[in-house]
């Protein structure tokens, strides 16, 4: 891919050493979309090509009540710790079809505001990198998309 290229040779021209350039820890945030496709694959082939390791990350977002019609959030039979649990088992899933293609795979659920949690857990886990897609359509970025690029610690890479 042109843009993954053109992210790697950025990093060496500034660093000098290909081997200081090198992404060594990519977090990648997952949805559950239909654009994960295309941010999971362009991950591992960065992480493929700098042997790196990935981070899935998944956030469950808590739910408001609606400020525009001052009604209670919508009610669902299913319990917070039912979504969590769902998606710890789909984001174990997407780990294990990952680790054929990249050396490590880690995954992890929070719970929280999307922006917060994968900046909080770049921070925390030291990411060189996260990968998230741009979720606002062909010709914008989602405000969460916005609010990532803003407050990571590292560089991001919008799919």
């Amino acid at each position: 891919m042109a843009i993954m290229k053109a992210v790697i040779a950025s990093r060496t021209e500034r660093s000098g050493d290909p081997q200081e350039s090198r992404f060594r820890r990519i977090l990648v945030g997952v949805k559950f979309s239909t654009e994960d496709e295309a941010v999971l694959a362009c991950a591992a082939e960065l992480a493929i090509r700098c042997d790196a390791s990935l981070m899935l990350v998944h956030v469950v977002e808590p739910s408001f009540p609606r400020r525009t019609t001052g009604q209670p959030p919508r009610e669902t039979t299913r319990s917070g710790l039912e979504d969590y649990a769902e998606a710890k088992l789909e984001l174990s899933t997407l780990g294990r079809q990952m680790l054929g293609k990249c050396r490590v795979v880690e995954t992890s659920i929070r719970n929280g505001l999307a922006f917060f949690e994968i900046t909080e857990s770049a921070q925390a886990l030291g990411a060189d990198l996260i990968v998230i897609g741009a979720g606002g359509g062909y010709t914008s970025l989602s405000e969460t998309a916005q609010k990532i690029i803003r407050h990571a610690p590292c560089p991001v890479l919008v799919v």
